[in-house]
C-alpha cells in the first residue's frame, strides 16, 4: 500500500456547494464569537483590515481594536473619539472617524501620529493609490502625500458616498449617481446613472474584472466602466437592509445585512451559506467584514466580533441531542435521537417532530419506506404519518430477508420474525437468538449476518419451511453493511465471504489495515473511500488517482472525544462522511479538494513580566524589545497557531542550555520561564495539530546581568580582586618566607642547642677525665715529693706544669671556646675590662659548675674564687643582691 506524506495539509476547496446535497439546505459553518467583555472595549466593529502580520484590526468604538494571535488590545485615539475607517498599509495603519491620522510601531510600542480632529464629519472610508492617502468624509476628500507630507482637499457638498480601489485606481460614487477615480488630485467622472441618484451604497468591492456595488435598499449592481447591470439576488434577500460586502474568491462574495447576518453566495448568486443570531452570531447587523488567510471571515458587528469558519472541512448542522443513525428519505435528512426523530428544513437546520417523542435507536430505509426503530416500539413514517407495526416492547434493528415479503426485527425480547402482506406487516415468531442483535441483509448470499456484542457474527438462512437456521461464523468479529458490498473482520484482516468461506479482502485500501477494534466501517460505492472508527477515532482513507493511499486521520482527530459510544455511525454520502455524536452529527467534506499547505507554524504572541501586565511585548518582535533587566526575569510566554475549532493544538518547548523538550501540553494559559540568570536565551517551540507533523518557531531575547555581574562592576572588581590577590599572594609569601626563616632559625638553634649540649656533655665527661688523670697525677707527684732528690723533684714539677697548661689549653683554647663562643663574644663586648681569667671564670658559671668544681679546674682555691667573684660583681656593676650566677645564666 502506497500512503502518501504525512503532511498536515487543508483540503479546503470550493466544497461549500457540495453540502447543499440531498436536502437542498444552506449549510451553517462553525461561528466564533467574541462578547464585549472577551475583547475590552466597545459594542460597535465599523471597520475591519489585516496587515502583513496577520494581526486582525478593528476600527471600535473605543478606538483602534486588535486581534494579535490571540491577544486583545485596544488603542484609545487622543480624543476619545471612535474608529470608523481603517486601513493597514505595510507597517503603518491608517484610521479614521473624527479624528484621522496614523498609527505605527516604534520601539515596541503603537504610537499615534493625528492628522486632524474634525468638528462635525467623520472619515468613513480609507484607500491609497500608492502616493496618497486617501480620507472620505461625508462631502469631502482629504488627500494626503506620502512623500512630502501635505494635503488637498475635495470638496463635494451634494456628497460622497463610498470609495474603494479597482485597477489600480480609487474610484468612488456621489451622492448624485456619478461614478469616476480620483487621479493628480482630481476626480474625474466615468459616468452618471440615474439608478443610483441619491440611493445610500454601502460597499464597492471588486469581483474578478468587475466593479461590484451595493446598496443600502437590497439592491446589488455591478459595472464594468460601460455599463451598470444589477444582479438579481435570492428571495431570501429581497427588500433586506443590506450594509457590506467582500469577494471571497472568484467563486464566492459575502453580504452582511442589518437584520438577516452573514450571507455567503456563489456565481449564480444563491446563498450557500448562511449564519445569523440562531446560530451563534451575537447580533444579525453585520457592519463590516474581512477575509483572513486561512479563509475565516471575520465579522464586526454592531455588538461583538465574530469569525466564520468557511474553509474547515468539519461541519456541525445539528447538535441538539445524542444521534444514532442517519437517513436521507424524500429530500430530507432524518436524524435518530435521544430526544426523538429530527427532521431538516427547507433552508436550513432541523426540527423535532413532536409527534413521536423519545429514544430513537436506528432509521432503515427499505423498499422507500422509512422504518423507525424506537423505544416502544416500531413505527413506519410516509414523510406525513406514521404507522404502527409493533408497540409493545423496544426495537433496536430491522431488516428484509433477501428480496423477500419476509422481515427480522430485532427487539428487547429478542429477534423476532414478520411477514409483509398487502402494505400490512404481522407477526410469525420468534427466532432463537438473543442480545442486542445488529441485521445486515445479504441479497448475493440470501442470508442475514447478525452482530452481537463481544460474540462472533451469526449467519441466518431461511429454510423451506420459514424458519430460521442459525450458524455461528466461530473466529469472525464483526460484519460491515457497505456501499460497495458487505465485509467481515476477523480481528486481524479484513474478509469477504466467497463461495461459503471468508477470505482475505484484495481491496487497495482493506487488505493491510489493522481490523481490531473496528466498531463500524463503511466504503462508497466504487471503493475508493472507506471510513471506520477504531479504538474511539474516526479514520479515513481515500485512494487517489495516482494509486497513492490518503489518510485523513488527522484532521479528524477532535472528532473522536465526541463519538456516540453507545452506536457508533458513519455514513458516506456524496462525498461527505457523516459521524453521529453524542450531541448531534458532524460532517467531514472530501468533494473537490485541492490540497495546499498550511501555514501552522506556531506564534510567539506575546512576552510579559510576571506580575508586570504593562510590560506585555507583542508579536512582532525586535531584538530591542527583548531585553529584559535582571530584575525582570520571570516570563510569561503565550503561544498561538490559526487553527479551525475543530482542530486540537498541542505544543512543547525547550530553552537554551536544556537538552530535554517539555511534555506535549494544550498550553492555554501560556508558559512561564522561572528565575532566569543573566544572558542571551532562545526558546524553541514546536507545535502539532491533531497529532501531524511538527512545525517550530524560535525567539531570542535577553536578560541583563544583575548589576554586580555587569562590565562596568565585573572589569573594576575583577582587577581589585586582581591587586587584592596578588597583595595577599606577596603578604602571605612574605609570612611564609619568615615562618620558613624563623623555622629554619630554630631548627638551628634547636642543632645549635642539641650539639651545644652534646659538647657539653663531652666536656664534662672530658672534664672527668682530665680530673682523674689529674688525681693520679697528683698522687704520683705525692710520692715523688717524699722521695726528696732531685730526680724526684724534676719529675714532681713536670707533673704540676703539665696538670696546669692541660686544662687551659684544653678547656679554654680547643673546647670551652667552642661551646660557649658566642657567650664569650658577647659579654666581652658589653664588659671589655674583664680579663682572661674573668672569662674562665664566667665560663664555666655558665654551664653550671659549681664553686668546688671551678676551684679544682682553676687550681685555685675557694676562697681565691669567692674574690674572684666579688670583683666580678663589681666589672659588670650588678646591684647588691642580684644573683651573679642567674645573670650570667640568662646572659
Amino acid at each position: 500500500m502506497h500512503v502518501s506524506n504525512n503532511k498536515l495539509l487543508l483540503f479546503f476547496t470550493f466544497f461549500l456547494c457540495s453540502t447543499l446535497w440531498v436536502s437542498g439546505q444552506v449549510s451553517t459553518p462553525n461561528v466564533i464569537s467574541f462578547e464585549k467583555a472577551d475583547y475590552q472595549a466597545g459594542r460597535q466593529n465599523w471597520a475591519i483590515d489585516i496587515d502583513q502580520n496577520d494581526i486582525v484590526y478593528f476600527g471600535n468604538t473605543d478606538g483602534l481594536l486588535s486581534y494579535n494571535h490571540g491577544q486583545w488590545s485596544l488603542f484609545p485615539l487622543p480624543s476619545k473619539s471612535p474608529v470608523r475607517s481603517l486601513k493597514a498599509i505595510g507597517d503603518t495603519l491608517w484610521v479614521g472617524g473624527k479624528e484621522f491620522g496614523y498609527f505605527i510601531k516604534e520601539e515596541g510600542v503603537l504610537n499615534f501620529h493625528s492628522l486632524g480632529v474634525l468638528d462635525h464629519r467623520h472619515v468613513w472610508n480609507i484607500e491609497s493609490d500608492g502616493e496618497n492617502i486617501i480620507f472620505q468624509q461625508e462631502d469631502k476628500f482629504v488627500i494626503y502625500n506620502l512623500e512630502n507630507k501635505t494635503t488637498n482637499t475635495l470638496e463635494y457638498f451634494k456628497g460622497i458616498n463610498t470609495i474603494t480601489k479597482w485597477r489600480g485606481q480609487v474610484w468612488t460614487i456621489l451622492k448624485t449617481g456619478k461614478i469616476g477615480y480620483i487621479f493628480n488630485n482630481t476626480l474625474n467622472v466615468k459616468h452618471e446613472f440615474p439608478e443610483l441618484y441619491y440611493k445610500e451604497v454601502r460597499q464597492l468591492f471588486q469581483r474578478g474584472t468587475d466593479l461590484y456595488i451595493l446598496l443600502y435598499n437590497g439592491q446589488l449592481y455591478k459595472y464594468d466602466e460601460n455599463e451598470l447591470t444589477e444582479i438579481k439576488l435570492p428571495s431570501t434577500l429581497k427588500g433586506k437592509t443590506l450594509f457590506t460586502a467582500t469577494s471571497y474568491n472568484n467563486d464566492y462574495y459575502c453580504i452582511g445585512t442589518v437584520t438577516e447576518g452573514f450571507v455567503m453566495l456563489d456565481n449564480s448568486n444563491q446563498i450557500i451559506n448562511d449564519v445569523n443570531t440562531s446560530d451563534g452570531l451575537l447580533d444579525d447587523t453585520i457592519l463590516s467584514m474581512k477575509r483572513d488567510k486561512m479563509g475565516n471571515v471575520w465579522l464586526g458587528l454592531d455588538y461583538g466580533i465574530a469569525k466564520v469558519e468557511l474553509q474547515s472541512a468539519i461541519s456541525k448542522p445539528f447538535t441538539g441531542a445524542a444521534t444514532f443513525s442517519v437517513v436521507d428519505y424524500k429530500d430530507k435528512v432524518y436524524l435518530a435521537t435521544n430526544k426523538g426523530l429530527f427532521i431538516s428544513k427547507t433552508y436550513k437546520g432541523f426540527e423535532l417532530d413532536e409527534s413521536l417523542l423519545g429514544q430513537i435507536w436506528n432509521l432503515k430505509k427499505i423498499n422507500e419506506e422509512l422504518f423507525i426503530c424506537h423505544h416502544s416500539g416500531l413505527y413506519i413514517f410516509d414523510g406525513q404519518k406514521y404507522k404502527t407495526i409493533l408497540d409493545h416492547t423496544g426495537v433496536i434493528d430491522i431488516v428484509q430477508y433477501g428480496n423477500t415479503d419476509r422481515y427480522l426485527v430485532s427487539t428487547y425480547n429478542g429477534l423476532q420474525n414478520f411477514i409483509k402482506i398487502k402494505e400490512q406487516y404481522f407477526y410469525v415468531n420468534n427466532v432463537d437468538l438473543w442480545g442486542d442483535a445488529k441485521l445486515i441483509n445479504d441479497t448475493i448470499n440470501n442470508c442475514v449476518w447478525v452482530n452481537i456484542t463481544d460474540s462472533d457474527v451469526v449467519q441466518l438462512k431461511m429454510t423451506p419451511d420459514f424458519s430460521m437456521e442459525k450458524k455461528v461464523c466461530y473466529g469472525i468479529k464483526k460484519a460491515y453493511d457497505t456501499h460497495n458490498g458487505i465485509i467481515f473482520s476477523d480481528g486481524e484482516k479484513i474478509k469477504k465471504y466467497k463461495e461459503k468461506q471468508f477470505v482475505n479482502s484484495k481491496n487497495n485500501l482493506l487488505k493491510d489495515i489493522d481490523a481490531s477494534h473496528i466498531e463500524v466501517l463503511v466504503q462508497n460505492a466504487n471503493g475508493s473511500v472507506i471510513a471506520y472508527v477504531q479504538d474511539g477515532e474516526v479514520r479515513l482513507m481515500q485512494q487517489l488517482s495516482d494509486g497513492n493511499i490518503h489518510s485523513y486521520q488527522t484532521l479528524l482527530k477532535s472528532i473522536g472525544k465526541d463519538l456516540n459510544r453507545e452506536n457508533n455511525f458513519l455514513d458516506i454520502q456524496n462525498n461527505t462522511l457523516r459521524i453521529t455524536t453524542d450531541r448531534g452529527i458532524t460532517y467531514f467534506n472530501m468533494k473537490n479538494q485541492v490540497q495546499f499547505e498550511r501555514n501552522d507554524v506556531p506564534v510567539i504572541s506575546s512576552v510579559e513580566v510576571v506580575g508586570n501586565e504593562n510590560s506585555k511585548r507583542s508579536y512582532p518582535f525586535n531584538t530591542k524589545e527583548l531585553t529584559f533587566s535582571a530584575e525582570e526575569n520571570n516570563l510569561k510566554i503565550k503561544l498561538f497557531t490559526d487553527k479551525y475549532t475543530s482542530d486540537i493544538v498541542k505544543y512543547r518547548y525547550k530553552l537554551s542550555g536544556n537538552d530535554e523538550w517539555s511534555s506535549w501540553g494544550i498550553w492555554n494559559e501560556g508558559v512561564i520561564l522561572s528565575n532566569l540568570s543573566g544572558g542571551e536565551y532562545k526558546l524553541e517551540v514546536q507545535n502539532r495539530i491533531n497529532e501531524g507533523k511538527i512545525n517550530e518557531t524560535i525567539l531570542t531575547f535577553d536578560i541583563e546581568d544583575v548589576w554586580y555581574h555587569t562590565a562596568w562592576i565585573i572589569l573594576p572588581a575583577t582587577i581589585i580582586l586582581i591587586l587584592i590577590n596578588f597583595i595577599l599572594f606577596r603578604i602571605n609569601k612574605y609570612f611564609n618566607e619568615k615562618k620558613l626563616q624563623v623555622q629554619k632559625e630554630n631548627l638551628e638553634q634547636e642543632n645549635a642547642k642539641e650539639l651545644l649540649e652534646l659538647k657539653q656533655e663531652q666536656l664534662l665527661q672530658y672534664m672527668e677525665i682530665i680530673n682523674r688523670k689529674d688525681a693520679f697525677l697528683s698522687k704520683v707527684k705525692t710520692a715523688l715529693d717524699k722521695m726528696r732528690n732531685n730526680e724526684s723533684n724534676k719529675w714532681s714539677a713536670m707533673i704540676d706544669e703539665e696538670i696546669n697548661q692541660e686544662r687551659k689549653d684544653v678547656l679554654f683554647s680547643n673546647l670551652f671556646s667552642e661551646v660557649q663562643q658566642d657567650f664569650i663574644k658577647n659579654i666581652t663586648e658589653a664588659y671589655p675590662k674583664l680579663t682572661a681569667n674573668d672569662i674562665r671564670i664566667l665560663s664555666f658559671i655558665r654551664i653550671n659548675l659549681s664553686n668546688r668544681e671551678i676551684s679544682n679546674l682553676m687550681n685555685i682555691t675557694p676562697r681565691s674564687l669567692d674574690t674572684s667573684r666579688y670583683r666580678l660583681r663589681k666589672k659588670i656593676n650588678l646591684e647588691q643582691g642580684e644573683d651573679l650566677n642567674k645573670f650570667i645564666r640568662e646572659f
